[in-house]
């Protein structure tokens, strides 16, 4: 099958999923991307001939179907643009729902602009969402047929092996993955690790991402925790990769998120998720079994659950080495695009 990828071509969770898609091939599916959106001012004038661009794609009739990622606000918009093309040249599609507060989005919606993103989302042959959570809504709220409605969670690269973790007389290094600000738990996260009941036991961290660095640094330093957290802005993917080889907990105390990346990464890489049941991470993390979870906002419980995990070599172990073992059986990259084949063919009738 030929297909055709829409995509936000900017720095976030779509981009890293559609670049994910382009390292696992798969035999039954060829993919071609088309960027929809890059830099704000160079869109707004590209934006005419990327459609006109898009519509002589599928007059020609290259693809048997299109894969349109959409997350809220201005990517909803583009893409109904994309779809109305799509119908209009009978080009079929599928819709994959990204963005972790969709939810709040299409909520405030006047009722015409609902019937507007409704109309998306019912034309199409599919609708791939990234987990239970948001199946649900898609059904009660947007209502489209359950029938209709694929579960696909995310899928990331992981090494065969993972890298052996090295002795540290700092104790363990504990990571943050993710734009630095409210919606990823930022302020709740440096105050619970300059929090009393880090203070006595042994680690390190790195809170990397872009955002606003220079606020949380000083913050940082303003609780006395600045000489055992670092702050190196955005990393590009070699980076990350160097980072998970060499931590032992994956942190996110995220108030919304649809399925974070950074959470998956952390489990191919062994490490020891301490994250907030938001969006479909309550379908992954178990409480005690594959991780912790702690209320969201709660910088309390977030400094308990660390403070366990960092002051328990045993217990991180053991969550860590679960995680790792859920990840292989469900999320390895390498049976990604098989499954993605399979929700093709079933919308296209074969």
């Amino acid at each position: 099958m030929r297909v055709i990828v829409l995509f936000d071509n900017v720095p976030g969770g779509i981009k890293r999923v559609v670049d994910y898609m382009m390292e696992a091939p798969d035999e039954r599916v060829s993919f071609d991307v088309f960027p929809t959106h890059g830099p704000m001012w160079k869109s707004l004038l590209q934006m005419p001939f990327r459609l006109c661009s898009f519509f002589f794609l599928c007059l020609r009739k290259r693809y048997d179907i299109c894969h349109i990622n959409v997350a809220a606000h201005g990517s909803t918009v583009r893409k109904v643009l994309y779809a109305l093309i799509c119908r209009l040249t009978g080009q079929p599609y599928v819709i994959h729902l990204h963005g972790s507060r969709y939810r709040d989005f299409y909520d405030d919606l006047p009722a015409f602009g609902k019937s507007i993103v409704r109309s998306l989302f019912e034309k199409a042959q599919k609708v791939i969402v990234l987990g239970s959570v948001w199946r649900d809504y898609v059904v009660d709220v947007i209502g489209i047929d359950q029938s209709r409605v694929e579960i696909l969670q995310n899928a990331v690269y992981a090494p065969d092996e993972v890298p052996e973790k090295p002795e540290r007389t700092s104790g363990p290094h504990i990571l943050f993955l993710g734009r630095l600000g409210e919606r990823k738990g930022a302020p709740e996260l440096v105050e619970a690790l300059s929090s009393a009941k880090m203070e006595s036991l042994k680690w390190t961290a790195t809170l990397a991402g872009d955002g606003d660095v220079d606020f949380y640094s000083n913050l940082a330093k303003e609780r006395g925790v600045i000489e055992r957290i670092e702050f190196p802005g955005w990393v590009g993917p070699q980076d990350v990769r160097k980072l998970l080889s060499t931590a032992d907990i994956i942190v996110l105390p995220s108030y919304a998120e649809n399925l974070p990346l950074s959470m998956l990464e952390g489990m191919a890489y062994e490490l020891c998720p301490v994250v907030t049941p938001v969006g479909a991470v309550g379908d992954v993390i178990h409480d005690g079994e594959n991780g912790l979870l702690v209320p969201v906002g709660d910088e309390e419980k977030l400094a308990d659950a660390l403070a366990r995990v960092v002051g328990d070599a045993q217990l991180r172990r053991r969550l860590a080495s679960q995680a790792r073992r859920d990840f292989v059986a469900t999320f390895d990259l390498k049976t990604y695009n098989g499954k993605l084949a399979g929700i093709y063919a079933g919308a296209l009738g074969h």
